[in-house]
């Protein structure tokens, strides 16, 4: 063994008989580099000195004993070794061989736990450490369980047992109160709770504790019910309240989001000011548990006009959440993710998640989140009528109210009822609903759209038609359970009201494609089913159910759909539907040996249905496609609900063809169609004249039998002529919405999309900007250049406003050379900054014709302007006065 080797040894031996390579790489990467330290340990392995179990490196006794002598360690030099140990066993070897007292060990171990508990260790591994420290005292001291308290680990019983509530109030346990006393509130009832809250403030404290304890006389209350007077002393408790620290911080923070939540109904713009607020300290102080609650909370804002984005910032926070260990807070907010994915019909991220969510759920004790679960779990089976499963859930949800005494959690006791409710309503057994409701309208704390639907629904039971006037009155202030209340009116609605109803349900249907909500769109084409089934239109009631079971059944509700194909979908029902689908495809022009096949196809009625079923929900996710990776995966989400492939490729075009790539492993060239094992498929088409496309499936791990091949050219086969004509109207769509030689948006797809955003804006007060730029002087460029060049220069000029705007701008060339910004949820600041980095950006672009722009910006809401078109003339202005005053300017 060389010098070096056994040298760099005797220095690990300090560590112990064990060790991790990440620690001696970490401990003496001063005075070794890596690749010294690494061939030691490797040297030493092959020679029989060390060898490896579950990823800790063993020394061989007698090796160690030798090694270890040689080291000759002081005992303030394992107390330092001590503190940089990832191996927490280790850390009483240290002790032991310290010559450290237990007490002057132990306080050195917990200063350093308290360090990495500011430097955001995940909280089982700070744990594992406090633990530790615990062990080689022989007990728990309050050191350690008030580091607990901090990370909220502190078990109730311990806290009764050593009477830490009264020592507490009496000064005798310091602690971080903030986190004490959210411990207690779960434990305690509400009455409890707030007598101890009293008694504290009576008593001598800081003026830290009594902000905390005034804060939290406000925060037991149900959020819809604070008084005014409770408003008012939350805004002195926010004026009061100065970040000079992270404690500080983190109660301003708790200030902030209480505010927000209170706005989050009233007024969404002041909630996401508040949330916003929030966010910029606790990054400030780098306060990691809230950031991730911030920003879920921040994704509701965006949840109904930006999905895309509310996904993201949830996906972010969980993310967040489990870096740092706070798996209650992760569970939390992947079930709110979870109810996006359910009403989206996303079967295979909601899949996935709740696989997530089950892992958290068995490492919480909180009854908060356990009772969150639970209430998702029995929503998803009242969604698809199962009742075995819907009585399970709602038996282990009513479980965890009979075990706590958390106020928060108690709160939601009456909402067990209110899904019985919709059990009851989607079921069609309205007469079961009545003696719940009655019971429900007199609960003090319940959420507005909650009460606004069960006072419909004890209307409805005695008067239909006031009940269908008073969901009409109530209907632009409610967000949820819309869909719900429109199938208890499609069942009791008299017949003479029910043609305007089919109206009134056609109107939302519009409204819910626009938000994607697959779920939604089942529940109004079962309500129109239902209308037209008591007006016996017979034609619309097996066209409306068809479409209710297909869009049910791509949600993952099988059980209501097979429900409603039983009692509307029979065997003659599904006949005429394939007869209807072949004269459709004879229609379109689809060749005779496809119409053969589809005669010809072996698959039974049910399985046939169910794809088809698969096919209009894709169609309909079609149309909210808004480029060819949105069409390919929606493709791909589809195949993969039928198919076991793990990767998948979509190309499309012509000359330039584009890729959609679903997965992350690389497809070998096969240079066959299809693979048993690995699984393999491929199906090339074209699409027009012009166009060829070609998808593959693929999974490197899986095999198949000739059935699910036969199965997956059969299904194309069904679903190419529909893909086409997707494909073919995306194209001719595009050409529409894209101008040809720059890329951007035409101006009849900016005019939809500012009529939408100006409409946005009246509903919910939030502020957008508009920017109008014309580039100065172009037509010199035509005339001293060419018009080649001068189209050159115009797409230059499209790239840069591109790598300027963010993925929610919406940037139109509006004439030859004039261009407008449409800015959504930017304020006049933020857009008066973008115009200037856009000047500057046009000015300082190299390019054989230079040009700038002048540019005018405008922001609505703004008083004295009404209209779209007023916007649009002020930015103009503005513009021409920056081309008057110069040009290359921005006006605002």
């Amino acid at each position: 063994m060389k010098e070096m080797t056994t040298k760099i040894l005797a220095e690990i031996s300090a560590l112990g008989k064990r060790f991790l390579l990440s620690e001696a790489l970490s401990i003496f990467g001063d005075k070794y580099s890596k690749d010294q330290i690494t061939e030691a340990v490797e040297t030493a392995k092959a020679e029989g000195v060390l060898w490896l179990d579950n990823g800790v490196l063993h020394f061989e006794d007698d090796c160690w004993k030798e090694f270890f002598e040689n080291a000759r360690l002081m005992g303030k030099d394992h107390l330092s070794l001590a503190l940089q140990r990832d191996l927490t066993e280790a850390v009483k070897f240290h002790f032991e061989n310290s010559g450290c007292s237990k007490r002057a060990f132990a306080a050195a171990l917990l200063w350093h736990a308290r360090k990495r508990y500011y430097e955001w260790l995940p909280k089982d591994k700070l744990l594992k450490e406090i633990q530790v420290i615990d062990d080689i005292l022989g007990f728990e001291s309050w050191a350690s369980m008030s580091l607990k308290a901090r990370i909220k680990a502190l078990d109730f019983e311990k806290i009764t047992k050593g009477r830490l509530i009264e020592k507490w109030l009496k000064g005798k346990f310091h602690v971080d109160c903030m986190n004490f006393l959210r411990m207690i509130e779960i434990n305690l009832d509400e009455q409890h709770f707030s007598e101890l809250l009293r008694e504290k403030l009576k008593q001598a404290s800081t003026e830290y504790q009594k902000i905390v304890l005034e804060f939290f006389q406000i925060d037991t209350k149900n959020i819809m019910s604070l008084s005014r007077l409770n408003i008012e002393n939350l805004k002195r408790l926010n004026k009061k309240l100065k970040p000079i620290s992270p404690q500080y911080a983190r109660l301003k923070v708790a200030v902030l989001n209480l505010f927000a939540r209170y706005y989050n109904i009233k007024e969404p713009p002041k909630f996401k000011k508040f949330i916003e607020l929030a966010l910029k300290i606790a990054s400030e102080f780098n306060i990691k548990d809230w950031i991730s609650k911030l920003h879920n909370n921040l994704s509701l804002y965006y949840e109904e006009d930006f999905k895309a984005y509310s996904e993201e910032l949830k996906l972010r926070a969980i993310d967040e959440a489990t870096e740092i260990g706070d798996h209650e807070t992760a569970a939390f907010i992947a079930i709110n993710l979870a109810y996006s994915y359910l009403a989206c019909g996303e079967k295979i991220s909601l899949n996935k998640l709740m696989g997530k969510i089950s892992g958290y759920i068995q490492t919480s004790k909180s009854p908060e989140i356990k009772s969150r679960f639970f209430e998702f779990k029995a929503l998803a089976a009242v969604y698809d009528g199962n009742h075995t499963e819907f009585e399970k859930y709602i038996a282990e949800y009513e479980d965890i109210f009979r075990k706590t005494k958390d106020s928060r959690v108690l709160s939601k006791r009456y909402f067990a009822d209110v899904l019985r409710i919709l059990f009851h309503i989607i079921g069609g057994n309205i007469e079961k609903i009545k003696s719940i409701s009655e019971k429900l309208v007199k609960i003090e704390y319940i959420e507005n759209d909650e009460r606004r639907f069960l006072e419909i629904v004890n209307i409805g039971l005695e008067d239909p038609i006031k009940s269908y006037e008073l969901f009409k009155e109530y209907r632009k202030s409610m967000r949820f359970y819309i869909e719900e209340t429109l199938l208890f009116l499609a069942q009791i609605l008299p017949g003479e009201f029910l043609e305007d109803f089919r109206k009134f349900l056609i109107e939302q249907l519009v409204y819910s494609r626009q938000r994607r909500m697959l779920l939604s769109q089942a529940q109004l084409y079962h309500a129109l089913g239902l209308a037209s089934n008591k007006l016996d239109i017979q034609k619309d009631t097996l066209r409306y159910m068809r479409f209710a079971a297909f869009l049910y059944d791509a949600s993952g509700m099988d059980s209501l759909s097979h429900k409603l194909r039983t009692h509307f979908l029979q065997k003659k029902a599904f006949i005429d539907l394939v007869k209807q689908m072949k004269i459709n495809l004879e229609n379109a022009g689809v060749n005779k040996e496809l119409l053969a096949v589809l005669e010809r196809s072996t698959f039974n009625a049910n399985e046939s249905l169910r794809f088809i079923g698969r096919l209009m929900a894709v169609v309909l996710s079609f149309a909210d496609a808004e480029n060819f990776n949105d069409l390919a995966q929606i493709i791909f989400k589809s195949l993969m609900e039928e198919f076991p492939a793990s990767v998948g490729k979509f190309e499309f075009g012509s000359d330039n063809t584009e890729t959609f790539y679903f997965g992350t492993e690389e497809i070998p060239d096969f240079g066959i169609t299809y693979s048993f094992e690995p699984f393999y498929v491929s199906y090339s088409f074209y699409v027009g004249k012009k166009y060829k496309a070609k998808l593959e499936l693929y999974n490197p791990d899986q095999r198949v039998d000739d059935l699910t091949i036969q199965k997956f050219y059969d299904l194309m086969a069904y679903l190419e002529p529909i893909v086409e004509l997707v494909l073919l109207n995306f194209s001719r769509y595009r050409m529409a919405i894209r101008d040809e030689l720059t890329g951007l948006y035409t101006r009849w797809y900016f005019e939809e999309r500012f009529k939408e955003e100006f409409s946005r804006s009246n509903r919910t007060g939030e502020v957008f900007s508009l920017i109008f730029c014309d580039l100065d002087d172009f037509k010199k460029v035509n005339d001293n250049y060419g018009h080649k060049v001068g189209d050159e220069v115009l797409k230059m000029v499209a790239k840069i406003f591109w790598k300027n705007a963010r993925e929610t701008d919406i940037i139109c060339r509006y004439g030859g050379e004039e261009f407008v910004f449409l800015l959504p949820c930017t304020t006049h600041t933020g857009a008066m900054v973008f115009a200037e980095r856009l000047r500057k950006s046009l000015e300082e672009a190299y390019t054989k014709a230079s040009v700038t722009g002048s540019f005018g910006v405008v922001s609505y809401p703004s008083p004295n302007i009404f209209s779209r078109e007023e916007i649009l003339r002020i930015a103009d202005d503005l513009c021409y006065k920056a081309k008057k005053e110069g040009k290359n300017l921005v006006k605002g």
